[in-house]
């Protein structure tokens, strides 16, 4: 036997694939968790477009829509489930709905589905500032100079994303050929991706880091300028006026934060897991415990739609209050129903005597 054959037998030995029933038991984690998701965060999207608010009859739009816009983004990954190992570069799924959509696919979709999000949390906070900080102001557009700045950043985003996908397709078509022999166990799956950080890689990163340089100082700059404004600014308006302003902006700087940690946390600890095999020999204990950990922080990544939602439901007491109503109204039901039962079962057994 070749030298080289003997390396490869060495190296399939120290296979990273992990066990049938895991892997079923992701699949249908996430499922579970889709349908779970899929009722609560919809029952959020129910009481924004309910809320008979008439200070947020405008603002509910934008709400709605950004409710709308993350809940399709977790649907659409618990649905497709995927299995990360962020430690080994390995991408992949085999759900019913992998066979109809390629694993290359659903990342490139979720990238621009995101991006979609991102830009909506933009909206919402260019149209408080509107309110807020009036026309005479810097960068505040109105009628249609606001639909044309709208126009540009799905443009920007439509270009910024495609430029990445493009970049990103030539990494993987490249590692495809290069897939370590401790991986192939990947080719059996209905569909996978291995994502190897080669100078394609690297430019997509670059392209997608850069993109994301205008958003981010663009929201940080209205945040700071919306805080400032409701602590010492609105000189002209009422005291109930400057509660219902502030309270709105602690909502969307929480909006912003808490789904945002529930994202960049897992996202950081992953990162740490695929550094850290770059630059040290761990060992094979290291790689049974990211096999286990690195899919599990992908499922929480894909929670910040429902974190959203419980932020939502913190800043706001009329949404908790209709929640409240409605559970002890379905409760009341329910003990009706058994007292009306009850009530018949005993008509019956008179009857019978």
């Amino acid at each position: 036997m070749l030298d080289s054959d003997i390396r490869y037998l060495q190296k399939s030995m120290h296979s990273t694939e992990p066990g049938a029933s895991f892997e079923t038991a992701l699949v249908y984690l996430q499922h579970l968790n889709g349908v779970i998701m899929l009722v609560l965060n919809g029952s959020i999207v129910m009481l924004i477009i309910r809320d008979e608010d008439h200070r947020n009859k405008h603002y509910r739009k934008y709400l709605c829509c950004l409710q709308i816009s993350s809940l399709v983004v977790d649907t659409f990954s618990d649905f497709y489930a995927p299995i990360v190992q962020f430690h080994k570069g390995i991408f992949y799924s085999n759900s019913y709905l992998s066979n109809f959509v390629g694993a290359g696919t659903f990342m490139a979709t979720e990238l621009f589905l995101f991006a979609e999000v991102l830009l909506i949390y933009f909206a919402c906070i260019y149209y408080r500032r509107g309110l807020i900080l009036g026309r005479d102001r810097f960068f505040n557009y109105f009628g249609w100079n606001r639909r044309v700045l709208y126009i540009f950043h799905q443009v920007y985003a439509f270009v910024a994303i495609g430029t990445m996908v493009y970049y990103m397709n030539k990494s993987v078509k490249t590692a495809e050929n290069s897939l370590p022999p401790e991986l192939h166990w990947a080719k059996n799956r209905t569909s996978h991706v291995f994502i190897k950080p080669d100078a394609n890689m690297i430019q997509a990163n670059y392209i997608g880091a850069s993109a994301a340089i205008y958003p981010a100082i663009a929201i940080s700059f209205m945040l700071w300028q919306l805080i400032s404004e409701v602590k010492k600014g609105m000189p002209n308006a009422s005291s109930a006026t400057k509660r219902y302003q502030r309270l709105a902006v602690r909502s969307l700087l929480l909006q912003g934060a808490v789904p945002g940690l529930v994202y960049i946390i897992p996202s950081f600890a992953n990162t740490g897991l695929q550094i850290s095999t770059t630059f040290f020999d761990l060992g094979e204990k290291f790689d049974r415990t990211a096999i286990v950990l690195s899919p599990i922080l992908y499922i929480i990544m894909t929670k910040h739609t429902f974190a959203n939602s419980l932020t939502l439901l913190y800043c706001s007491p009329s949404y908790r209050r209709k929640i409240i109503t409605a559970i002890r109204g379905s409760s009341d039901t329910v003990f009706k129903l058994s007292v009306i039962s009850q009530q018949s079962g005993i008509l019956k057994e008179h009857q019978t005597v």
